[in-house]
């Protein structure tokens, strides 16, 4: 498809149901209340997130000149690709759509995959809760979760792909967070029919097969090294190295960290 100067590709708030890849031209990203935050090239994608679940669109993305983009709705990827996956295949898909894990290599995730059970919610049940100990993070695989804070105020909506308490995998603190199942739009309310589906992937297996072969002590701070843009292309024994070589400081409400 070709676009001349100025043309909204895709619209911040509209529901999304394909990606596109730049072939020629550049591409102006806006967020509301931000104004322009980044400029696309050739080479670039935007809207990956819609090839899995109807999901409203998080920027407006607009035509800087002629532009010329390959299409990819997500009807075409489920059809050609997603539906033909075997199911540990699938859930690795969405495994690389989590920062944390995004930098392991295909057959590690696809041995978390493996170990990974899928869990079934009813509509309004809690998935997880606000000061419970974390020992596991969720993807969820089917329907729709809210999270919300102590007051009950409804922060985000997460669905298929979408990922949360992933912090859980490296630490065992209190979940800052609730979320909880809930029916997508337009479906008839009922508490007894489920709602939602999650992966669930626990920190004990994450820890055994990720971190087999790391030093447990050092093993959370080298994923956290790897997904620093200057740091990623380090080799492992170099990531160690400098994780070893780390010093943890802690830090009261309000101590400045760094000075100007």
């Amino acid at each position: 498809q070709t676009f001349k100067h100025g043309h909204k590709i895709i619209t911040e708030g509209d529901i999304g149901d394909a990606m596109y890849i730049i072939e020629e031209g550049e591409c102006t990203v806006n967020i509301k209340g931000k104004g322009d935050v980044a400029r696309l090239s050739r080479g670039k994608y935007f809207g990956e997130a819609s090839l899995l679940d109807n999901v409203p669109r998080n920027a407006t993305i607009s035509a800087a000149g002629d532009v010329k983009v390959y299409k990819l709705d997500q009807n075409a990827f489920k059809d050609l690709v997603f539906n033909k996956m075997a199911r540990p295949a699938q859930i690795s898909l969405l495994l690389g759509q989590v920062p944390l894990l995004s930098k392991l290599d295909l057959q590690q995730r696809l041995r978390l995959a493996s170990l990974m059970e899928e869990n079934s919610f009813f509509d309004g049940e809690a998935i997880v809760r606000i000061g419970e100990t974390g020992d596991c993070m969720y993807i969820v695989s089917e329907g729709t979760a809210v999270v919300s804070n102590q007051a009950g105020q409804q922060l985000a909506t997460l669905r298929r792909g979408d990922f949360f308490g992933d912090l859980a995998l490296l630490n065992n603190k209190p979940r800052a967070a609730n979320v909880n199942a809930v029916l997508m739009s337009g479906s008839t309310k009922s508490a007894d029919v489920v709602s939602t589906k999650c992966l669930k992937l626990r920190r004990d297996d994450f820890m055994k097969l990720v971190a087999g072969d790391l030093d447990r002590r050092t093993a959370p701070i080298e994923l956290l090294l790897a997904q620093v843009p200057l740091m990623e292309g380090l080799p492992a024994d170099r990531r160690t190295a400098l994780a070893k070589a780390m010093v943890s400081k802690a830090f009261r409400q309000n101590d400045v960290i760094i000075k100007q």
